[in-house]
């Protein structure tokens, strides 16, 4: 089937790491030094690892391509799980996994996905690209104190 997904252009990938990391799909591995797309059906086609690509190395193209698997992608993460874990680390990734279902649905347009989900587009935004911020930090030292 023709769809959007990604393309790596190896010339200019420096091998960072950065949009494997990215990739909550794990679409993309790092081999031989540099970013490859390695299974078109983990690709969602969001495009989360465009932005953090330092030297603009990935872009969106439409191609054949292999159909998006989420629900190959949803037994890997219930299979992850299976085996323990905590509770906070399963609400994320299926609080995740909600969110990008939701913008899959809405064609990538934040403020729908937002809207239907119930939340303001800035808080999407935030659970989408979490950044440390010094209270989490600060909290966490003061627990270990307790």
């Amino acid at each position: 089937m023709k769809r959007t997904i990604i393309e790596i252009d190896e010339a200019a990938c420096t091998g960072c790491g950065l949009c494997a990391q990215a990739c909550h799909e794990g679409a993309i591995a790092i081999i031989d030094g540099k970013a490859k797309l390695i299974r078109d059906d983990y690709c969602d086609g969001l495009g989360n690892c465009l932005p953090v690509c330092p030297v603009d190395a990935i872009h969106f193209i439409e191609r054949e391509a292999a159909a998006y698997d989420e629900q190959d992608l949803m037994t890997q993460d219930y299979a992850m799980f299976e085996g323990g874990g905590d509770l906070k680390s399963f609400s994320t990734a299926a609080e995740r996994w909600l969110i990008e279902k939701t913008l899959r649905e809405c064609n990538g347009c934040v403020g729908e996905a937002a809207e239907r989900l119930g939340i303001h587009r800035s808080v999407l935004y935030r659970k989408l690209h979490p950044k440390p911020c010094g209270k989490e930090h600060a909290h966490a030292a003061r627990q270990k104190k307790l």
